[in-house]
């Protein structure tokens, strides 16, 4: 296996938090946004702050 090839943790993928997080949301009001409902992750809605958003899966944020 080549040695830049990720391992361990670091090759988990985004979260959607993280997602929203470096689209330069505040963690706090991504939180509040996710927990009730608002964003959704290929259409699907997402409670679940853990939830693999990575890219190219597309985050939107609709109003609760």
């Amino acid at each position: 296996m080549p040695e830049d090839s990720p391992q361990g943790e670091d090759a988990r993928p985004l979260t959607v938090l993280e997602r929203l997080v470096r689209a330069g949301i505040e963690e706090e009001r991504a939180r509040t946004w996710i927990h009730s409902g608002g964003a959704r992750v290929d259409g699907e809605p997402v409670t679940d702050v853990d939830y693999p958003a990575e890219p190219p899966r597309r985050v939107v944020l609709y109003p609760a």
